[in-house]
């Protein structure tokens, strides 16, 4: 007989493992792209597919889903997602390259007031927001489905996470050792 604890504990933890994630991710960012790029202008039945793809990524993104807490079902391993879910929920966009995302973003959607044609207009949408967003962030989910940041140095991820500790920044970002001014081998030299 299950308890309230363990019923809760099904309800709120995570049950979706990274790979899983990405497969959600993709998944349902190709119902969205393949109806927006193929199909004419009305998209009739195909914008149920686009809806679906909510739920999809949904719970790529947040890693649970309510189906799985129901089947008490679970694709998460802790010590093996411990490296891969850090990517999910720490920034990963630095400075210089949140900088290029506003600026990007507000050329396109200056782009996208003098558009007339709607095909156009979606397809620079499409690019303009999440460039915007990502930016405000200091997050993207490309990025955090592959692994990776583009902090430059220490002082970005502090700049982008400023709430973070010493010991979050060395569990969670990698940042390049300085190297030491070494000369050689001074023993090799007695002769």
């Amino acid at each position: 007989m299950k308890t309230s604890g363990m019923i809760q504990l099904r309800w709120f933890n995570q049950n979706l493992g990274f790979t899983d994630r990405q497969l959600r991710t993709v998944i349902g960012t190709l119902m969205i792209t393949i109806p927006m790029f193929t199909v004419p202008e009305t998209l009739g039945l195909w914008s149920v597919l686009i809806l679906a793809a909510i739920p999809v990524l949904t719970t790529a993104i947040i890693g649970w889903d309510p189906l799985y807490a129901v089947l008490d079902k679970t694709t998460y391993v802790a010590h093996e997602e411990e490296i891969h879910q850090r990517h999910w929920s720490y920034a990963n966009i630095g400075i210089i390259d949140r900088g290029l995302r506003f600026g990007v973003g507000f050329i396109l959607l200056y782009a996208l007031l003098t558009m007339s044609e709607m095909t156009s207009a979606m397809v620079i949408t499409f690019i303009a927001i999440p460039s915007i967003v990502s930016a405000i962030t200091a997050w993207d989910p490309i990025y955090a489905l592959f692994g990776i940041n583009s902090f430059g140095s220490r002082h970005d991820v502090e700049a982008a996470e400023p709430e973070a500790n010493d010991k979050t920044l060395a569990a969670c970002y990698e940042f390049p050792q300085p190297q030491a001014n070494y000369k050689g081998f001074p023993e090799l030299h007695k002769a």
